[in-house]
């Protein structure tokens, strides 16, 4: 998969959570547009991660654009993102 195409899903207005499905059988819910860090072939996928004091992201998976088998939009979910501000 390019990466402007799934750069795409994650500019979408409004932000629909959507899955990657991969070719290994893995599938990964994006439900929101900064769990993704796209690279030229890569992407890493990270996880919200409740602390004692505060919410960090963790990095939880790195794969290869190419292992990417589909993308899906998950049915009824649209996340209220507006002007980039939005609570994970």
């Amino acid at each position: 998969m390019p990466p402007n195409e799934l750069r795409e899903w994650l500019k979408s207005q409004p932000f629909r959570p959507f899955r990657i499905h991969l070719l290994e059988q893995t599938a990964l819910q994006v439900n929101h547009p900064e769990l993704l860090s796209i690279k030229l072939a890569s992407v890493d996928f990270f996880e919200k991660k409740q602390g004692i004091l505060l919410t960090e992201m963790v990095l939880t998976n790195t794969f290869s654009l190419r292992h990417v088998s589909r993308l899906e939009v998950l049915p009824g979910e649209v996340s209220a993102i507006s002007n980039g501000q939005a609570s994970l």
